[in-house]
Parts: structure tokens; C-alpha cells; sequence
């Protein structure tokens, strides 16, 4: 939905007011927004609350310094590690 979570980025569908209903909608669905903090990021993982509760998560992002055409998208990677 090309939405940012960071509310002084001003990214995000405001005919739907896109931020409110996906934050209404993981927070229904019990679905951890793995990428919400990253900086100037439009494009998003989310994965199960219980997934990143049993596991060790991290995110990285790749493809930064206005390498794409289409700036804000950037590479995003969710690693996920079992302990």
C-alpha cells in the first residue's frame, strides 16, 4: 500500500488513510510488522506474532542510496533464526 509507519514521512494513501487501517488490521490479526521502523520504507514484511515470539528476527535492507529508479522502494530481507 505504499505506506510508511513513521508519521513524519507523510507516506501513506490518504484517500484510505492506509497507516490507521494496516496498523487496525495487523493489530486485529495478531501480525508483527517487521519492517514499521525502517527509515524512508514504503514496501513491508509482516509476519505472525507467534512466528516472531519462537524465533530470532532481524531486517536488513538492501538497494539504499537511490540505487532504484522508484525511490522510496528499497531491497528489504527478513532473516528468520530458530534458537
Amino acid at each position: 500500500m505504499n505506506t510508511s509507519f513513521i508519521e513524519n514521512e507523510k507516506r501513506q494513501l490518504l484517500q484510505v488513510n492506509s497507516r490507521n487501517e494496516l496498523l487496525d488490521f495487523t493489530k486485529l490479526y495478531n501480525i508483527y510488522r517487521s519492517t514499521e521502523n525502517i527509515e524512508n520504507c514504503i514496501d513491508h514484511i509482516f509476519i505472525s506474532q507467534k512466528l516472531f515470539e519462537a524465533s530470532n528476527n532481524f531486517t536488513n535492507t538492501f538497494l539504499d542510496n537511490n540505487i532504484l529508479n522508484d525511490e522510496p522502494h528499497k531491497g528489504i530481507v527478513l532473516s528468520i533464526q530458530y534458537s
